[in-house]
């Protein structure tokens, strides 16, 4: 299966139009329709003036190229639409690292209009970017900067994707996070440009992935703006469950050579910057994989399906459905493939006719060869079996029942091959009938002049009759041994009947002619006869006796004449009825053969109505099949959506137990530190206190120090004591405060084992499912 040669400059493929509808670029479905092979389809999108275009002609490997992705150096967005650049991977002499791709299979590289520019809104920026995660195999995202909340706001648009795009036509409203989108989305490849920052976390490095992974981390709902860039990071997540992140440099220092980015020498690049758009292409090389859907590898015409069903919901201003979208693109290829063995059965059968056909002399002109049944037979075996060799490879029965389509294509070959035998027979009546012309030439030498005859004209008749036998028999010889096609007796038998019945038109007018001429001329002898007689009657009554006598002599000789008249008559009679009896035997044969072809006709139609019954019946028993299969998948399906549903509801809960657990611990121990402050607060007022009464006793009561002394002692201890009595009680209760943080900690380890736990026994229930949806 051949690919198309690689394009030699990109190709609009689908372009936005004033009024804000999407059309499909006719180049672009010619070009598409042409890939009969797998094709793997690498998209990128991100914010417009961020250098996506630039980006893609590197990983094509064309940043010297006189014909490129358009780049741009002004602050407005220089991509329309959406371009496409195909490469099949036999030719593929810049990237041999495609080595696990098949060599059929041709890479189209989709370069996308911006994000965010003034030109378009908001539901078109959405729209854009859907097709684009609807149609590739690999979505790149391209960014400028850092991961962080405003590159995450920036992403905002993928929250709108759930009201744009429908997997199935009755979905579950309750369930809005879109994770049954999830298994139509590409994979996912985050490229950072310009980065700046060190790959590290707490002192140790880390991946780009890593730090793609601690961007999606939920953060604290404190206000709504983090809720909402909450639900972006959740929404990357489950649309995008294989996913990566590159970062790369920026690729020049100096600000004037960035203005002339496109026209620097890609060895003048910041070796950082070759050596991540080496990862990059790595990373490219390893994850690209053909375009798939409902787990079928996808070819150009299949995705140029696709994407004018998209396009016709986005234009309609429905949402697209995914699963329908599809039915309708299988629809479409079993009906092209059934319309290829058409037109492959039609094209061998004809030349397989032209071949054996060829052409034959007859009346000095070339006339096409009429062929045998058998040889039209065998000609059409020979297209059947093309035709069906062609629908198997078209792999319908991945699509669909290939039972429907076979039968399909068998009324179909049945009604060409009526219409090839009558064609044929046309030929074969005509070539036979031009040859029955050419070999068979009338007599020159028939007698119309009976006169002119020796004797009576009985042997002549009887010489022109045998005449006339010898060359029918020997027109029917060389008619046998040069007559073609099906055709050839019928036409003989209507041709032997037309000359048998003027034959004998012929031959009774001519014998007819003759018995009148002979009786003609016996009347003129016999009034000849009469007249000497007259003549001569004086005479007769002088020789009276030997005139009587002549008399009887005429008489016996008149009754003789007539007797052999009447004689010659009645053989000719015979004869005539002879000929009569062998018409009517042949007629009696042409009944029979008739009759068998009547019976022979009746038997194909007998066998014909058992084929379509039989053919009715195995259509039942397939639907009846079909719908089992149906219904039993759909069944599957429903419990595997349940069991992930539950699985993500619960994990769900779980998280925000714990988010509101953190938030009683975070509140717990900030009262324990406000109780600490006011008690040590409430310690220094009492001490400062006790140390001004001191003060003011020691001067009021100086003079009476030693009297008071012992006194004033036992106060102090006094006052010490219950000082540090209220000390105690307050460490034993932040002691107890202490061991209720420490309780509820360890509370949450164990709900955080158990979740765990949990989490890992569903991924052991459901772990194939998960691959499958990867």
């Amino acid at each position: 299966m051949a690919s198309p040669p690689p394009l030699a400059a990109p190709l609009p493929f689908v372009t936005l139009s004033d009024d804000g509808s999407f059309d499909i670029a006719p180049e672009a479905v010619e070009y598409l329709q042409q890939i009969r092979g797998d094709i793997a389809v690498v998209a990128i999108a991100g914010l417009y003036r961020t250098g996506k275009s630039y980006l893609l002609n590197l990983l094509l490997g064309r940043d010297q190229e006189s014909e490129m992705f358009d780049v741009g150096a002004t602050v407005n967005a220089c991509t329309k639409g959406i371009w496409i650049w195909g490469q099949p991977v036999a030719s593929q002499s810049r990237h041999p690292a495609f080595k696990h791709l098949s060599k059929d299979t041709t890479i189209v590289f989709m370069d996308t209009e911006g994000l965010g520019s003034t030109q378009r809104s908001q539901t078109q920026d959405t729209r854009i970017f859907a097709l684009a995660l609807l149609l590739s195999s690999m979505f790149i995202y391209n960014s400028r900067g850092v991961i962080d909340a405003s590159a995450i706001e920036d992403l905002s648009l993928v929250v709108n994707l759930t009201k744009y795009i429908q997997a199935k036509a009755h979905a579950d409203e309750k369930k809005d996070d879109g994770s049954d989108l999830s298994v139509f989305f590409p994979d996912f490849l985050w490229v950072v440009r310009d980065f700046t920052l060190q790959l590290q976390e707490d002192g140790r490095k880390v991946t780009s992935r890593d730090y793609f992974e601690s961007a999606l981390k939920q953060q604290p709902p404190l206000t709504e703006e983090v809720v909402q860039k909450n639900k972006i990071r959740s929404l990357l997540s489950t649309f995008f469950p294989s996913r990566d992140c590159v970062t790369m440099v920026r690729p020049l220092s100096d600000e004037a050579l960035l203005r002339e980015l496109i026209r620097q020498p890609y060895e003048s690049l910041r070796p950082e910057f070759r050596e991540q758009m080496g990862v990059l292409k790595n990373k490219l090389a390893l994850l690209l994989k053909p375009k798939t859907m409902m787990s079928k590898v996808l070819n150009g015409a299949m995705l140029l399906s696709l994407t004018e069903n998209y396009v016709a919901a986005f234009n309609s201003g429905s949402s697209p459905v995914i699963t329908s979208v599809w039915d309708r693109v299988l629809e479409s290829q079993c009906d092209q493939a059934l319309e290829s063995a058409k037109q492959v059965f039609e094209t061998t059968m004809n030349d397989a006719i032209a071949e054996k056909r060829g052409s034959v002399l007859v009346i000095q002109v070339m006339r096409a060869r009429a062929l045998d049944d058998a040889d039209v037979i065998a000609a059409y075996e020979v297209a059947r079996g093309a035709a069906e060799k062609e629908l198997v490879q078209e792999d319908i029965a991945a699509y669909s029942s290939i039972e429907s389509y076979l039968l399909q294509l068998a009324d179909y070959s049945l009604e060409v091959l009526q219409s090839k035998y009558t064609e044929n027979d046309a030929v074969s009546t005509a070539y036979n009938k031009e040859l029955l012309q050419e070999l068979y030439q009338p007599a020159d030498d028939i007698l119309d002049d009976p006169a002119s005859a020796i004797g009576n004209g009985a042997q002549v008749l009887q010489d022109q009759l045998a005449a006339s036998r010898d060359q029918l028999e020997s027109v029917v010889g060389q008619y046998n041994a040069r007559a073609l096609g099906p055709c050839k007796s019928s036409v003989l038998n209507s041709f032997l009947m037309d000359k048998m019945v003027a034959g004998i038109f012929e031959w009774s007018t001519i014998v007819k002619k003759f018995f009148r001429a002979n009786e003609s001329k016996l009347v003129m002898d016999i009034a000849a006869t009469q007249q000497n007689l007259r003549s001569i009657e004086a005479k007769v009554r002088v020789a009276q006796e030997m005139l009587a006598q002549q008399k009887e002599s005429y008489e016996r000789a008149v009754q003789s004449i007539n007797e052999r008249i009447t004689s010659e008559r009645s053989t000719l009679q015979d004869e005539i009825e002879n000929k009569q009896a062998e018409i009517e035997r042949t007629r009696l044969q042409v009944e029979q053969l008739t009759g068998l072809h009547k019976e022979a006709l009746d038997r194909l139609d007998l066998q014909i109505e058992e084929a379509k019954d039989e053919r009715k019946r195995l259509e039942v028993d397939v639907r009846d099949a079909e719908a089992r299969r149906e219904s039993e998948r759909q069944e599957a399906q429903r419990q595997l959506l349940e069991n992930e549903r539950n699985f993500h509801n619960e994990e769900k809960g779980l998280l925000q137990g714990q988010q509101q657990f953190l938030q009683k611990v975070l509140e717990l121990e900030r009262q324990l530190g406000e109780q600490d402050t006011d008690q040590i607060a409430e310690l220094y007022r009492i001490d400062k206190e006790n140390q001004e009464q001191v003060s003011q006793l020691t001067l009021q009561y100086q003079d009476e120090q030693e009297e008071l002394k012992e006194g004033t002692i036992r106060d102090i201890r006094a006052l010490k004591n219950e000082q540090d009595d209220e000390m105690n009680v307050l460490r034993g209760n932040l002691a107890e405060k202490k061991e209720l943080v420490a309780s509820l900690r360890q509370q949450l380890n164990e709900k955080e084992a158990a979740a765990a736990r949990k989490k890992a026994k569903a991924n052991q229930l459901f772990g194939g499912e998960e691959c499958v949806v990867q």
